[in-house]
């Protein structure tokens, strides 16, 4: 495993350890660490870069059509959870 495939198994692994205890509506993997973690602000910040890296990376792997298809589910997700948290007040 080179240090590419570490470092990105590393960030999948932090991100999906606090997704798995976030509550509805909750979906900034980086502020559920931050808070279980009590990370300090550089760590969030290196977080926060290695997120969007990550995300770009993903992206450049995807076709057009995978990519349409991704942010029609981001879209769609969003619109479910602002609707979750407008019936939970």
């Amino acid at each position: 495993m080179n240090l590419k495939e570490s470092l990105f198994t590393l960030v999948l692994g932090a991100a999906l350890v606090p997704a798995a205890m976030a509550g509805p509506g909750e979906r900034d993997p980086v502020a559920r660490m931050e808070k279980y973690l009590a990370l300090s602000e550089q760590q969030v910040e290196q977080m926060r870069q290695l997120h969007e890296q990550h995300r770009e990376q993903v992206r450049a792997l995807l076709t057009e059509e995978q990519r349409q298809k991704l942010d029609e589910f981001r879209a769609e997700r969003a619109e479910r959870d602002s609707h979750r948290r407008e019936r939970r007040w």
